[in-house]
């Protein structure tokens, strides 16, 4: 009776903990359980053995995983998020990929341009001045970013002759400076001979600006001429001397040169 008492209490048990020992790994037992013969008998301290062992497996947690036990096969992927990572773990960036996909880092994470690749396209007026691309000139190491030319000859007011005078007027503005490259020629109206700048000149630090180019007046030869320019004007005049004088009003007037000045903003 005993025997059979002992023998029915060990197997409910069996298939009360069935579940768990086929979800997470069974603990080893002390005692197997034999055939019964006359010989063998199921004793209640081997059954008590195997029942500590079993109880001692389930309080120490069924689902609490040892050190070192999950692996990245055991991680189901797509399972981790965001929400996952904690904000102060501090993954350093040698954990990433490289990023060469096209717009995935935005202009604000910039923290500087010196590794900025060549011809990477064109910068931000901020970054250099007006209309500056990605051309530059190096210089004893040191990178200049160059801004485009514009040809301002069409937008321009000339004055001094008739018709209309053929040549440009390309400027191109870096920060506050100003550079002028310049030529017109036609058939001379006027002594009087002028054109406009897209950039308002500084209004401090020098009266007017006397610069040497070269002039052709009344179909002569070309000779040293002045191009003179103001304070607070956009208005250039041009001389076909170094007295300076104006220019003959017929034949043909020619003006070329090169200069620059300081703008107002």
């Amino acid at each position: 009776m005993v025997w059979r008492t002992i023998n029915k209490y060990a197997l409910t048990l069996l298939f009360l903990l069935l579940p768990n020992l086929l979800w997470a790994a069974p603990p080893s037992r002390s005692y197997t359980y034999t055939e019964v013969a006359p010989n063998n008998k199921i004793r209640a301290a081997e059954v008590t053995t195997n029942e500590d062992n079993i109880f001692n497996y389930l309080t120490r947690g069924v689902d609490t995983l040892a050190d070192n036990a999950v692996t990245t096969s055991k991680i189901l992927d797509g399972t981790i998020t965001n929400a996952d990572i904690d904000g102060a773990a501090g993954i350093v960036d040698t954990k990433f990929a490289q990023i060469t996909t096209a717009s995935k880092v935005s202009g604000t994470a910039l923290t500087g341009l010196a590794s900025v690749p060549s011809a990477a396209g064109a910068l931000p007026v901020g970054n250099g001045g007006t209309g500056v691309t990605a051309a530059a000139n190096t210089v004893g190491g040191i990178v200049t970013l160059i801004a485009d030319w514009t040809d301002y000859f069409s937008s321009s007011t000339i004055v001094g002759w008739s018709a209309s005078p053929t040549g440009y007027i390309y400027t191109k503005k870096i920060g506050k400076t100003v550079f002028v490259d310049y030529y017109i020629t036609g058939t001379s109206n006027s002594g009087t001979t002028t054109f406009t700048v897209p950039y308002t000149s500084a209004s401090a630090g020098f009266d007017t600006l006397y610069i040497v180019v070269s002039a052709i007046d009344n179909g002569g030869t070309r000779t040293a001429a002045i191009v003179a320019i103001g304070n607070s004007v956009v208005l250039v005049n041009l001389y076909k001397n170094a007295a300076p004088d104006t220019f003959t009003a017929s034949g043909t007037k020619t003006v070329q040169g090169q200069f620059w000045y300081e703008s107002a903003s």
